[in-house]
C-alpha cells in the first residue's frame, strides 16, 4: 500500500523543484538572458575576490581609496554601456535584453581578466627589493584598460 503512495509523492515534490528553477527552452531569448547573466554574475564575484586580494597588497591608502572608488563606479559604467548597446542593437523586446545581457557578460569577463593580470603584476612588484610608489599604481592601471565590444 505504501509503495503506491510513495511514487505520487515523489513526483509531486519533484515538480516543485522544476518550477522553482525556471527552465526555459534552449535557444530562446529568456534562456540566453539567463545564461549570459549567470556568467556575468560569476565573473563579477571572481573579480570582487581578486579586488579584495589586491587591496591587501596596497600599502598606500590613497591608492586603495582610489581603487575602491573606481571599483564602485564600475557597476554604473557596465549598466550604462549595456543599455546603450541594447538600444543601438536595432532589435526590440526580449532580443534587446539578450544584447544587454551579452554585453554584461563580456564587460565583466574583460574586467575579471584585467583584474587577474593586475593582481599578478602587484604580486610581482611586491617581491622586488625596492618598490617605487608608482609601480603598484601602474599595475592597477591595467584594470582601467578594458575593451568595450
Amino acid at each position: 500500500m505504501y509503495k503506491f503512495l510513495f511514487i505520487p509523492c515523489v513526483l509531486f515534490i519533484s515538480s516543485f523543484t522544476v518550477i522553482a528553477e525556471q527552465t526555459y527552452v534552449s535557444g530562446s531569448a529568456p534562456w540566453a538572458i539567463q545564461i549570459h547573466m549567470k556568467e556575468a554574475k560569476r565573473y563579477k564575484e571572481q573579480t570582487t575576490n581578486l579586488n579584495t586580494t589586491i587591496l591587501k597588497y596596497l600599502n598606500d591608502s590613497d591608492q586603495a581609496q582610489d581603487f575602491n572608488k573606481y571599483t564602485k563606479s564600475w557597476e554604473q559604467y557596465v549598466n550604462d554601456t549595456c543599455a546603450v548597446v541594447a538600444i543601438t542593437s536595432g532589435t526590440s523586446g526580449t532580443r534587446r535584453s539578450v544584447y544587454a545581457a551579452k554585453c554584461q557578460e563580456g564587460l565583466n569577463y574583460n574586467r575579471y581578466f584585467a583584474t587577474k593580470n593586475a593582481l599578478k603584476c602587484v604580486k610581482r612588484v611586491k617581491n622586488k627589493k625596492y618598490i617605487e610608489r608608482g609601480e603598484k599604481f601602474n599595475c592597477l592601471l591595467q584594470t582601467f584598460n578594458i575593451k568595450v565590444y
